[in-house]
């Protein structure tokens, strides 16, 4: 036995069993590692969130500020879970789903693997003993008998091969009503924390333990989450993922908990809270004053992800500090970390992409003609400070216009995206109908791993798609938003009846979004198409 190493190159020997015709660069054989060499890959629970990077934060107490604040959170480690068997439950509210009368939601359970079977039996027996879920025995249940529900469950896998456990909701999600309640305006948010005149010095953000099964589902509509597979049919007792109406639902409890203490030294957007003061005492008499309402109303954080008494740190894609409102760096390394162009196609890219927002960058033309004396005819190629310096530049241009924007909740974002040979790109914008022009909110790009590079044209623009609506969801989730897109053929992969594998993940992914895909001409999609096509990531043959 040998052991192989990731991205390492390794020779084997073939003996075909009869004559063949090869042709360079065809593949001719699929080695499979056995699973003693192979580790299993980590199963990742039901619902459970997987960030990219870790949020950044600043902390910087004294000695004794931290023994106090330590003290205090000592005092309530009942409000803390580590594990799904010790989730709090919610005394305020209970979900409940209401559909359009005499319509109904079936559909047969898909067929799996015996891998995913195994997969979904262990996840099933792990939510029972939660009691999360319960078994259905339609026999005696005659009011699910009368009106059947059963959604199937989806097994995806992740890039990283752990599994991820969904349910098929898009056919109840069809028939349900619209729940009115409105999320928080993020710009609001934002502008409430400093309305008193002073910026807070210090932050805490918690973070609830699987928040949305902490919400407990109403007796009568528990049918309504029924899901069917390979063991039987199991109903959700606490607010499942995908539902239509989960957030709208989620943020009317927040607000009705922590209602006398939000805009005051609070901020909630769902289950992100930030809790803001000037006085180290006052913070900790505000986090004491949270903890009281998670214990009386049965909440329960995830301590790991909590950070307490903050200088700085990250809420709602913005970093806040004493220093005030800042964007996230996170949010503009697509552009900050274009690399230098190669060639003169690459700096058409790039151009187009700076181009595209001109009108917001002064004297772009002045900025960029070092840039385009490279493209012009017979032009030599000669990268030299003097175009380096003006790649800077325009970088920095487009990096400022972008932080003095600020979000208007009340206007319609888009979301263009395209791939490339090797990476991916997108801009999330939003159209000034007063103004009439339209603001970057964010540029984002990375990579394609090298499995990536291998799925055909469509999955890779359906990849960028999924990077980029996950990569924006604050934004995005719970608001209608255009989706722009230069490959047709995404439409029908995104409404596919029965979606299995990577199609499968994606659909699961996006049923809790409200979208509206267009089609828009690849000559056109200068930005996103730059940002796939950045010279850090690969150079295109």
């Amino acid at each position: 036995m040998m052991t192989i190493q990731p991205e390492r190159r390794v020779e084997v020997s073939v003996i075909a069993p009869f004559p063949s015709v090869i042709r360079v660069g065809q593949p001719i054989a699929r080695i499979i590692l056995v699973p003693i060499i192979a580790p299993a890959p980590e199963f990742v629970a039901a619902g459970q969130k997987v960030i990219d990077k870790p949020s950044p934060f600043l902390k910087t107490l004294t000695p004794e500020q931290e023994k106090t604040l330590e003290e205090l959170l000592n005092q309530y480690e009942d409000i803390f879970a580590e594990d799904l068997n010790h989730l709090g439950q919610t005394t305020i509210i209970k979900h409940r789903i209401d559909t359009i009368p005499d319509r109904t939601a079936f559909s047969k359970r898909y067929r799996q693997s015996w891998e995913n079977e195994d997969y979904i039996e262990a996840e099933v027996t792990r939510m029972l003993e939660a009691k999360i879920i319960s078994q259905l025995e339609i026999d005696v249940n005659e009011e699910s008998k009368a009106m059947p529900f059963a959604a199937p469950v989806v097994v995806v896998g992740k890039k990283d091969g752990s599994k991820r456990f969904c349910i098929d909701y898009r056919k109840l999600n069809e028939i349900t009503t619209t729940n009115p309640y409105s999320l928080p305006i993020i710009d609001e948010v934002f502008s409430n924390i400093a309305k008193r005149g002073t910026n807070p010095k210090y932050f805490t953000a918690l973070d609830l333990a699987s928040g949305y099964w902490q919400v407990p589902m109403h007796p009568d509509h528990v049918h309504k989450t029924t899901f069917t597979c390979h063991k039987g049919l199991y109903s959700f007792m606490r607010l499942p993922f995908g539902l239509k109406n989960a957030p709208a639902s989620f943020q009317s409890m927040m607000d009705t908990i922590f209602r006398d203490q939000i805009d005051r030294h609070m901020a909630v957007f769902i289950d992100d809270i930030n809790i803001y003061s000037q006085q180290f005492e006052d913070h900790l008499e505000h986090i004491r004053m949270t903890f009281d309402k998670c214990r009386k109303y049965g909440l329960k954080l995830k301590k790991k992800k909590c950070h307490f008494a903050c200088e700085k740190l990250e809420f709602l894609g913005h970093i806040v500090s004493k220093d005030g409102l800042m964007v996230d760096p996170r949010k503009i390394n697509g552009i900050k970390e274009y690399g230098t162009p190669v060639n003169g196609k690459q700096i058409r890219a790039f151009l187009g992409m700076t181009g595209y927002y001109a009108r917001f960058v002064p004297h772009y033309q002045q900025k960029a003609a070092p840039l385009l004396e490279l493209i012009r005819k017979r032009a030599k190629f000669l990268w030299t400070n003097k175009q380096e310096n003006a790649l800077r530049q325009l970088k920095e241009a487009l990096i400022e216009a972008v932080a003095l924007k600020y979000l208007n909740m009340e206007h319609k974002f888009t979301l263009t995206t395209d791939a490339s040979d090797f990476a991916l790109g997108a801009v999330l914008s939003q159209w000034d109908p007063e103004k009439e022009r339209e603001w970057v909110v964010a540029f984002a790009s990375r990579a394609m791993s090298p499995a990536e590079k291998n799925y055909n044209a469509t999955h890779r623009e359906g990849l960028a798609v999924i990077w980029a609506i996950n990569k924006f969801f604050r934004y995005l989730q719970g608001r209608h938003f255009n989706l722009y897109t230069d490959h047709a053929a995404l439409t029908s992969i995104i409404e596919s009846k029965e979606p299995r594998g990577r199609v499968g993940r994606w659909v699961m992914e996006l049923q809790q979004y409200d979208f509206t895909i267009r089609h828009i001409k690849g000559k056109l999609n200068f930005v996103a198409d730059a940002l796939s096509r950045d010279p850090t990531y690969g150079t295109e043959v």
